[in-house]
C-alpha cells in the first residue's frame, strides 16, 4: 500500500523539502509513488488559489499543499462584521452591486440609529416582485420548504399588507421547521428536534457535509478540510459560519444571555418577553434566512433547484400577486394609519 498523504506531506515538512524547493518534493513523491506519478508544481483553484504539488497516487490524483496554514486572505466577504453589526447575515445570491448598496446604507445609519436606510435598501433589493420569484423559482422547488409553503406565503402577504409582527413571528417558525428539515434529511436522529443545541448540530453536520465534498478533483490531506482552514477562503462554509454565529449568539441566544441591543430574538418575541420587533428589517432579516437555507439545501443535493433564481411563468403569477398586496397595504396604511 502506497504511503498516506497525510504522511508524505509530514515527510515534505519535517525535511525542509518544501522550503528547499520543488525538485526536493518531486524527488520525495516519485521515490513513494514511481516515476510515473506525473509528480509536478500545481496551483489547486477552490475559490482561492492553493500553491502545491499535484501526483497520481493509488489512481487517483492527489494534491498537497506547501503548507498546512490556509492562502493568505481577508476572507470571501471582507464585509461581514459590518452586515452583522446589524444582526444581518451574508445574503446569498445577491448581486456584488447590491451586497454594496447594503454596506454604503448601513455605515449611512451609523450616526442615525433610528434611520431606516437600511430597511429602505433591504426593500429596493428584495421587492414584492422579487419576492415571488424567490418563492416560486426557489423555495417551492426545495423538498424541506414544501411543508411551510403556504405559511410563508401567508407570512409575505402579511408583511405586504402591514402586518409587521404577524409576519415575523410566523416567519421564525417557518426557518426553524425548514432547518429541523435539512437535519432529518442529514440524520433521521434530529426528527423533531427543538433545542439550540440540537440545531447547532444540525449546522456543525451542513459543515461536515461541505468540507467534505470540496476538492472534487482530487484527493487531499486531511488539514485541507479543516473548518479554520477552509473557511478562510471557501464561500460557501463563510456563509455557514457567518449563519451559525448568528443563530448561536442572537437569534437563539437566551434573551438574558444575548450580548448588546437586540431588537429580534426567537425566544423573548414567542415568549413575549418583547413587542418591539415589528421592524421591516426583521422582516428581511428572516428573509434572507430563508434564501440562505434555500441555498444550502442546493448546496448539499438536497434540491435539484438552481441557485440561480430565474423567472417562470408561476413565478411571475405570484410575483404580480405580490405587487398588488403591496399596493393594497400601501393605500391601508395611509388611510388607516396604526
Amino acid at each position: 500500500m502506497q504511503k498516506s498523504l497525510e504522511a508524505v506531506f509530514y515527510e515534505c515538512e519535517h525535511t525542509g523539502a518544501f522550503n528547499t524547493g520543488p525538485a526536493e518534493v518531486l524527488t520525495i513523491l516519485k521515490r513513494h509513488y514511481g516515476e510515473s506519478c506525473e509528480a509536478s508544481s500545481y496551483v489547486l483553484q477552490h475559490f482561492s488559489g492553493i500553491q502545491g504539488y499535484r501526483f497520481i497516487r493509488e489512481g487517483k490524483w492527489s494534491f498537497i499543499p506547501i503548507k498546512k496554514t490556509p492562502p493568505k486572505s481577508s476572507g470571501p466577504f471582507p464585509f461581514a462584521s459590518l452586515l452583522a453589526s446589524k444582526d444581518l447575515l451574508v445574503p446569498p445570491l445577491l448581486m456584488p452591486r447590491h451586497m454594496d448598496m447594503i454596506c454604503k446604507a448601513i455605515k449611512a445609519s451609523n450616526d442615525n440609529p433610528s434611520s431606516l436606510t437600511v430597511d429602505f435598501c433591504l426593500a429596493s433589493i428584495y421587492t414584492p416582485y422579487d419576492m415571488g420569484r424567490y418563492y416560486e423559482a426557489l423555495f417551492n422547488r426545495i423538498n424541506s420548504f414544501q411543508p411551510y409553503m403556504k405559511h410563508i406565503d401567508e407570512c409575505i402577504r402579511s408583511y405586504l399588507l402591514g402586518n409587521v409582527s404577524v409576519s415575523v413571528s410566523g416567519m421564525i417558525l417557518a426557518a426553524e421547521g425548514i432547518l429541523r428539515n435539512i437535519g432529518e434529511k442529514i440524520d433521521g436522529r434530529f426528527s423533531g428536534i427543538t433545542s439550540k443545541d440540537q440545531f447547532i448540530h444540525v449546522l456543525n453536520k451542513i459543515e461536515d457535509c461541505v468540507t467534505g465534498a470540496a476538492y472534487s478533483e482530487c484527493e487531499v490531506p486531511g488539514v485541507m478540510r479543516e473548518r479554520y482552514y477552509l473557511v478562510k477562503f471557501d464561500e460557501r462554509l463563510a456563509l455557514i459560519d457567518g449563519f451559525k454565529n448568528y443563530f448561536a449568539t442572537r437569534l437563539y441566544e437566551n434573551t438574558k444571555d444575548v450580548m448588546g441591543e437586540i431588537d429580534m430574538n426567537r425566544h423573548s418575541v414567542l415568549h413575549g418577553l418583547s413587542m418591539d420587533f415589528n421592524k421591516p428589517i426583521n422582516f428581511y432579516r428572516l428573509f434572507i434566512m430563508l434564501v440562505f437555507l434555500a441555498f444550502i439545501s442546493v448546496v448539499i443535493g438536497h434540491s435539484r433547484a438552481s441557485c440561480f433564481v430565474s423567472e417562470t411563468d408561476e413565478s411571475k403569477k405570484k410575483s404580480e400577486c405580490y405587487d398588488e398586496l403591496a399596493g393594497i397595504g400601501s393605500f391601508l396604511k395611509a388611510k388607516y394609519p396604526v
